[in-house]
C-alpha cells in the first residue's frame, strides 16, 4: 500500500466509530469511552497531512472502521476488499514497531484486528494476531493486578483489556479446537468493576447506592460463563461426577443471570446481546454434556454393539446428561431460527449463526444415528429445521 494512502479515512468514519461504540464495544469492552473518544476526535479533526503525529490512534480508528463496516446492520454491503483495506492500513501503521515498544494501545489495536479477522473469514490470521496480542498483554503484565501507582481509569482499562483477551481466546479455542493461551491458573487479574464509565474517574470509583446493571455487566457475565466453558473444554472422557459438578456450576451461573440478558420463549429476539449470551450458554452446556453423546457414537463408529441401558442410577444420570445436551442443541436451532430472516442478510459472516448452528446440527445428528434414538421425532424435526437455514 502506498504511504500516501496510510493517512486516509473513510468519508463515513464518524458513523462507523459511533456504530462500534453503540454495539460492538459493550460485547467486549476494551476502552474507557470518555477517555478514548477525545483522542479519536483529535485525530479525526486533524488535517490529513498531520495524522502521522499519532499513528497508534489512527491505526485504532482504522480497526474500528473495519469491524463496523464488516457488520453493517442496515443491509448495505461493504465488500471484504474494502474492510480489509482498513485493517491493512492499521497494521501498516503499527507494523514497524509491533514486536517492540509495547503499549496498551497496541494490544487494543491487535485485539480489534483479531476480532475483525475472525468474523471476516480469515481464521488463521486471526488466531496468529490474537496470540500476538496476548503475548504483548502478558509482557505488559496485564495478567496480574494493576500496579498501585496507576490511576483508576488506567487500572480499569488494563483489567477490561485482559479479560477481552481471555474471552476472545477461550471462544476462539472452542471454535478451532486449539489450546488456550490464557488458562485461568496462569493469571490473577481481578474482574473489572461493574460500573459505567461516568462512575470511573482518575481519582476514584463511584459506586451506586444500590447495585444496578452497567455497560460492563454483560461482559462480566460472559467472563463468568467462559470460566465454566474453559473447564468443560479440558474434559476428556470425564467421570460422571465431574460432569455433574460442572453442570451445577452452570446452573448456579444461570440462576444469577440478570433478566436483561435472558431470551424468553415467545418473545421476539431483538437484542443481539441477549442472543449471543443465550448461544454461548447453550454451547457451554453442550460442551459439558457432549460426552454422553460422543461415547455411544464412538462405539458405533468402531462397529461395537451398544448394550441396552440399565435402570441403575449411573445409567439414568447419563441419559439425563444426553437429554440436556440434545435439548441445548435444539434450543440453539430455535434461537437461530427466530432471528434467521433478519440475520441472514447481515453483511459479514453471521458467526453466531454459522458456528453455533453447525455444532447444534452435529450434536443432533450424532444423537439420532444411535439406533435407540433414531425415532426421536423432536430431534429429527429440529435437525431438518437446522439444515434448511
Amino acid at each position: 500500500m502506498p504511504d500516501a494512502k496510510l493517512h486516509d479515512l473513510p468519508p463515513d468514519v464518524r458513523e462507523l466509530v459511533q456504530r462500534y461504540f453503540d454495539f460492538h464495544h459493550i460485547l467486549t469492552p476494551i476502552f474507557h469511552i470518555p477517555s478514548i473518544l477525545p483522542r479519536l476526535e483529535q485525530v479525526l479533526n486533524m488535517d490529513r497531512t498531520r495524522r502521522y503525529d499519532d499513528p497508534l490512534i489512527l491505526a485504532m480508528i482504522n480497526m474500528i472502521c473495519a469491524i463496523s463496516a464488516a457488520h453493517r446492520r442496515n443491509g448495505f454491503e461493504t465488500s471484504t476488499v474494502q474492510t480489509r483495506k482498513y485493517y491493512d492500513r492499521a497494521m501498516a501503521l503499527v507494523g514497524t514497531t509491533v514486536l517492540f515498544d509495547w503499549s496498551v494501545e497496541k494490544v487494543q489495536i491487535l485485539l480489534l484486528g483479531a476480532r475483525y479477522l475472525q468474523s471476516s473469514n480469515f481464521p488463521d490470521e486471526s488466531w496468529t494476531l490474537l496470540g500476538l496480542a496476548i503475548r504483548i498483554a502478558q509482557g505488559l503484565e496485564l495478567h496480574r493486578p494493576p500496579p498501585e501507582n496507576l490511576d483508576c481509569i488506567q487500572k480499569e482499562v488494563r483489567k477490561r483489556l485482559w479479560y477481552a483477551c481471555y474471552m476472545t481466546d477461550q471462544l476462539a479455542s472452542a471454535m478451532y479446537g486449539r489450546p488456550v493461551s490464557t488458562a485461568s491458573n496462569t493469571f490473577t487479574t481481578p474482574l473489572p468493576e461493574d460500573l459505567d464509565d461516568d462512575r470511573i474517574s482518575p481519582s476514584q470509583l463511584l459506586y451506586p447506592p444500590t447495585p444496578t446493571l452497567s455497560a460492563m455487566s454483560h461482559s462480566i457475565q460472559g467472563v463468568k460463563l467462559c470460566r465454566i466453558m474453559e473447564s468443560a473444554l479440558t474434559l476428556v472422557d470425564p467421570p460422571l461426577e465431574k460432569i455433574v459438578e460442572l453442570d451445577e456450576q452452570f446452573e448456579a451461573w444461570d440462576a444469577q443471570l440478570p433478566s436483561a440478558f435472558r431470551v424468553y420463549e415467545h418473545e421476539p429476539v431483538l437484542d443481539d446481546k441477549k442472543l449471543i449470551m443465550a448461544m454461548r450458554a447453550n454451547m457451554t452446556r453442550i460442551l459439558i454434556h457432549r460426552h454422553s453423546v460422543v461415547k455411544s457414537l464412538s462405539l458405533l463408529s468402531r462397529g461395537e454393539r451398544l448394550t441396552p441401558l440399565s435402570d441403575g442410577l449411573r445409567a439414568n444420570m447419563m441419559q439425563n446428561s444426553r437429554h440436556i445436551c440434545v435439548r441445548s442443541a435444539e434450543d440453539t436451532i430455535q434461537l437461530v431460527g427466530r432471528r434467521h430472516d433478519t440475520t441472514k442478510a447481515v453483511t459479514g459472516p453471521s458467526w453466531f449463526n454459522l458456528y453455533y448452528l453447525f455444532n447444534a446440527i452435529l450434536i443432533i445428528a450424532s444423537h439420532v444415528v444411535d439406533p435407540e434414538f433414531r425415532d426421536d421425532k423432536e430431534a429429527l424435526a429440529h435437525l431438518e429445521d437446522g439444515m434448511r437455514m
